[in-house]
């Protein structure tokens, strides 16, 4: 059985960098399925025609709890971990987690600003542009030439508001014990997870769509966790601990 934090962090210094064949495979098969007929089946388990989205996009407590919310608890978390880091200056705590911290605040803002962006030159609608489902433009998966002339150019691909979520996989790259990889795995799966299933239930993404950024978020998070030799061993221990 194949173990989650395993996955993650590879329990090896020599094996990291091999830790980025499992996200280049998920990446791959992320694209497979946004050019199968699986995106448009499952996105019409949450469109009812005659009434639209099961999700209302303007309601507003969806988007507080499932859109706006999370946005400002990422910010947050941001704003912890960069005064963390300053006070490494003057606690000798922070100072042995600076790292760690430093790791976490580029991958929260690296892996959303490279997902958004790729966002702007991807041309993919979202679901509740095409005419399936009540919009103007006809469905073309990614990579694939459009027919229409007369259109804007979409920007939907991959799912830009999950990726945010998804950067806390970060997470289970802090600390070499299993139980705080399994932990940060969890964590940045489900925090990105709630916040996909809200994004598809009001029409803004299909899977394919998520399960990009999902992948191109692990890929990310591994590639700066190599690049900076976390999670580290330390003979004492863990920063963490």
């Amino acid at each position: 059985m194949i173990r989650v934090d395993g996955i993650l962090a590879p329990a090896t210094a020599g094996s990291r960098w091999a830790g980025l064949i499992l996200p280049l495979l998920a990446l791959a098969a992320a694209l497979l399925v946004s050019q199968s007929a699986w995106d448009m089946e499952l996105q019409h388990w949450f469109y009812v025609p005659g009434s639209g989205w099961l999700v209302d996009a303007k309601a507003p407590l969806p988007r507080l709890l499932f859109y706006d919310g999370p946005k400002v608890a990422l910010g947050i978390a941001g704003g912890i971990a960069l005064v963390l880091i300053l006070g490494g200056f003057w606690s000798a705590r922070w100072a042995r987690m600076r790292r760690e911290l430093v790791y976490l605040l580029i991958c929260l803002a690296l892996v959303p600003t490279i997902i958004s962006n790729l966002k702007l030159v991807t041309d993919v609608y979202c679901p509740s542009q095409i005419r399936e489902f009540g919009g103007r433009y006809l469905h073309v998966p990614p990579f694939r030439p459009h027919p229409e002339t007369d259109r804007q150019a979409g920007r939907c691909f991959p799912a830009g508001h999950a990726s945010g979520g998804y950067a806390l996989l970060a997470l289970g790259f802090l600390d070499r014990r299993r139980s705080w990889r399994a932990a940060g795995a969890a964590m940045g799966l489900g925090a990105g997870s709630v916040m996909a299933v809200y994004q598809m239930a009001k029409g803004a993404h299909f899977l394919s769509h998520t399960l990009t950024s999902l992948a191109l978020a692990w890929l990310l998070v591994a590639a700066v966790a190599a690049w900076m030799n976390l999670p580290r061993r330390q003979a004492g221990g863990t920063a963490w601990r």
